[in-house]
């Protein structure tokens, strides 16, 4: 409780729960308005680089994997994506 209290490692399940949705929330409102474009990382571009139609599920999941680990890797937090098992089943 005391690391959870001091901006350290989350203490339980629900001190990860409350901590990812704030980086989340934290990291909605940067792509939102940087002014760099982060939202096209979700999106395939036509040759204007206009958003033409979402990405597929498993790239979106890498991008927003390589956007929150900057901020959750000094806590100690580990962020992966889901891994590919055999006969190309999924495991979180």
């Amino acid at each position: 409780t005391i690391a959870a209290l001091e901006n350290g490692r989350p203490a339980t399940a629900a001190d990860l729960h409350a901590l990812l949705v704030a980086h989340l929330h934290d990291l909605k409102r940067r792509i939102a308005r940087t002014n760099t474009d982060i939202f096209k990382g979700f999106w395939n571009l036509d040759h204007y680089a206009r958003p033409s139609a979402p990405r597929p599920e498993e790239a979106c999941r890498d991008h927003l994997v390589d956007l929150m680990r900057p901020s959750l890797q000094p806590l100690g937090i580990t962020v992966e994506p889901e891994g590919h098992m055999v006969a190309d089943k999924r495991a979180d």
